[in-house]
């Protein structure tokens, strides 16, 4: 984020548009780009026109397709973890049975060495607020 110059190159490149800029000013990241993955995640494109498009070097790809985020689950809010049966988290995950699988217990968990933090299982959950969430590595 402190390497963005604010070009909006990314954003004009996306071509799912799950790229917008924040205009929350009470925001840290305000007038940054940035995925809201409830709303539109990252579909990630086998070239990265978004990285490729980003001259300042901020759009970087972390260990082996991060985007710099991983996936958490909100374990009183997840359906799964209440008793009931959902796995809409896990049928969406690009990187299912690695990144996002179902353990020993029938519960979904994260692997957050192989999680790339496209936000596709938290849009795709079946919660109005989503029980699963993208949280920014520092």
């Amino acid at each position: 984020m402190q390497l963005c110059n604010e070009c909006y190159q990314c954003v004009a490149q996306c071509p799912h548009l799950a790229i917008c800029v924040c205009r929350q000013q009470d925001n840290l990241c305000y007038g940054k780009p940035m995925i809201v993955a409830h709303e539109q995640p990252c579909y990630l494109c086998s070239d990265f026109p978004c990285i490729a498009a980003c001259e300042s070097g901020a759009l970087q790809l972390e260990h082996s397709g991060s985007l710099n985020g991983v996936a958490k689950i909100d374990t009183e809010r997840c359906l799964a973890f209440n008793g009931l049966f959902c796995r809409a988290c896990v049928n969406a995950c690009p990187l299912m049975d690695e990144a996002l699988f179902i353990n020993s217990a029938g519960l979904p968990q994260v692997n957050p060495e192989k999680c790339t933090g496209c936000g596709i299982c938290e849009n795709q959950c079946s919660m109005e607020q989503p029980a699963i969430k993208i949280t920014f590595k520092a």
